[in-house]
């Protein structure tokens, strides 16, 4: 044989050998993405109820935010370089391989938490979109790198990578709407609820800027203070459209709220013109946001 043949048949050997690796690396890649998801959709939701002494749920779901709009953005720019997205496929579909994981163990959490606290319906609604969502996405996008790096199938090349590229958009829109509505089921009642009104420091050196203090005047006396709402008065307030509850020693208007109730409308509308304070206490007695919740509804006093 002569040399120049040798030398030939080895190249073409190499080749082989090197496309054979990349193959191998690819099922690999795959595979332990697949059997991750298949475990995280086996699972039952109490594994992911908690890291440590933390929900889970916020915490999976902040890595889901970062990396599903940063993989889809490096997708869709991969399709129209794609000698960039010929070197870096494998690591971005073992990326989606774990977001599909992670989107599934927040769905998950989700309910834990929500079992805890209650669910928000339409955070929880978008979610339930978004776990097939990613799954597809991750299925579409190893069926266009077998197509279009292992394969020479021009013109399933061409159409996975729009179907890619639509998911890849999609996606990362939804995980947009899904972090939205989870951030106004957590403070949309809470924030307006808290104080922000900034107060003014005097003026160190005195001067006529410093807001001035009105001097005490004397007064006559005054008529007595409000007694507060009596429970034949909140009794009266006992419809969807108005609606008002005792809680302790306070009163206040769930009109507004009953819609937007975590745990749906008909736990509030239960409510409606009674002495709630028992039901209330059972449901979420020493729980932080369902107390801020419910003080920013706050009319006044109970009268005894």
């Amino acid at each position: 044989m002569s040399k120049a043949r040798y030398s030939d048949l080895r190249l073409r050997h190499n080749a082989l050998k090197g496309i054979d690796m990349k193959i191998s690396r690819f099922i690999w890649v795959v595979a332990v993405c697949a059997a991750l998801l298949i475990v995280a959709l086996a699972l039952p939701q109490n594994v992911w109820a908690s890291l440590g002494s933390l929900p889970a749920h916020p915490l999976i779901v902040h890595a889901i935010i970062v990396l599903v709009p940063l993989l889809s953005a490096l997708i869709v720019v991969g399709l129209f370089v794609r000698k960039m997205l010929a070197v870096v496929h494998l690591y971005v579909l073992g990326g989606l391989g774990l977001v599909a994981t992670a989107v599934v163990g927040a769905k998950s959490s989700g309910n834990a938490l929500a079992a805890v606290v209650g669910l928000p319906a339409e955070h929880a609604e978008w979610g339930d979109i978004l776990v097939p969502l990613v799954i597809a996405l991750f299925v579409a996008f190893a069926i266009f790198c077998v197509v279009t790096y292992y394969t020479s199938v021009r013109w399933l090349s061409l159409a996975f990578s729009v179907i890619v590229g639509l998911l890849a958009i999609t996606s990362s829109g939804m995980t947009v709407v899904v972090g939205h509505s989870g951030a106004e089921s957590v403070w949309q009642r809470v924030w307006p609820a808290s104080s922000h009104t900034p107060t003014i420091a005097p003026s160190p050196t005195g001067d006529a800027t410093s807001t001035a203090q009105p001097a005490p005047t004397a007064t006559t006396p005054s008529t007595p203070a409000n007694p507060g709402i009596t429970l034949a008065e909140v009794s009266g307030h006992n419809t969807t459209a108005d609606c008002w509850a005792v809680v302790g020693e306070s009163v206040y208007d769930l009109s507004g709220f009953i819609a937007q109730h975590p745990g749906g409308p008909v736990v509030v509308e239960a409510l409606c013109g009674i002495d709630a304070t028992s039901q209330f206490t059972a449901q979420h007695g020493g729980q932080g946001r369902p107390e801020r919740e419910l003080a920013s509804l706050l009319i006044g006093p109970l009268a005894r």
